[in-house]
């Protein structure tokens, strides 16, 4: 199975903030090393005028052709 992350993240720019979707390039083998690598992106690799409000890890659907 493959992972991917999501989060709902407000960003403060020029004194207005969004709050946009972001879908995560980013890949993982199970859910749990998903989990740990959004509460290191929360944690550690967030610019001061981002924050993540709610995050999530869903499956990847395989499409064979």
């Amino acid at each position: 199975m493959i992972w991917k992350a999501m989060a709902l993240m407000c960003i403060l720019e020029n004194g207005e903030t969004t709050c946009p979707t972001v879908f995560f390039d980013e890949s993982f083998t199970s859910k749990r090393q998903c989990e740990a690598w959004l509460v290191e992106k929360r944690i550690f690799k967030l610019s001061k005028n981002k924050k993540i409000v709610l995050d999530d890890c869903y499956q990847q659907a395989y499409i064979e052709e």
